[in-house]
C-alpha cells in the first residue's frame, strides 16, 4: 500500500498592534442642545464628537457620569419585525457610531425645569 503527498489548511489568526499608544481622546465638537418643553431632541454628530484615528467609531464610548435630573437619554432602535415602530431604550452608555447614525434622543420630561445639565464619560475600547 502506497500513499500519496497529505495537505491540510490551517488559518492563523493575527492582531496588529500599534507601535505606541494611541493618542488621548479629544472632544472636536461639544454642544449646547436646544429642546422645546416636554420634547425629544436628537444628539447629532456635530453637537458631539471624538474623532479618534485609530478606533473603530463603535469602540468610542460615552457613559453618563452624573444623572439627568429633567430628562433622559434614549437610542433608537428598529423593531423586531418590519411593520412594528422604533423601540426608545434608556441608555446609559453609547458609541460615537450611533450619534453618528441619530439614533440617541434627549427626552426632556419634567415640566417645571427649564435647563439640564449631564457629564459624560469618554473612552475607547
Amino acid at each position: 500500500m502506497e500513499a500519496g503527498p497529505l495537505h491540510t489548511d490551517a488559518t492563523l489568526q493575527v492582531t496588529v498592534a500599534l507601535e505606541g499608544p494611541l493618542a488621548p481622546l479629544k472632544l472636536a465638537q461639544h454642544k449646547k442642545i436646544y429642546i422645546f418643553q416636554g420634547e425629544a431632541a436628537e444628539i447629532r454628530r456635530d453637537q458631539l464628537e471624538v474623532p479618534q484615528e485609530a478606533a473603530q467609531k463603535a469602540d468610542i464610548v460615552f457613559s453618563v457620569k452624573s444623572p439627568l435630573s429633567a430628562s433622559y437619554l434614549v437610542m433608537v432602535s428598529p423593531g423586531a419585525l418590519a411593520d412594528e415602530p422604533p423601540s426608545l431604550d434608556p441608555i446609559q452608555s453609547f458609541s460615537q457610531e450611533v450619534v453618528d447614525a441619530g439614533r440617541i434622543l434627549y427626552l426632556h420630561s419634567c415640566p417645571e425645569a427649564w435647563s439640564d445639565a449631564f457629564s459624560l464619560v469618554v473612552a475607547s475600547a
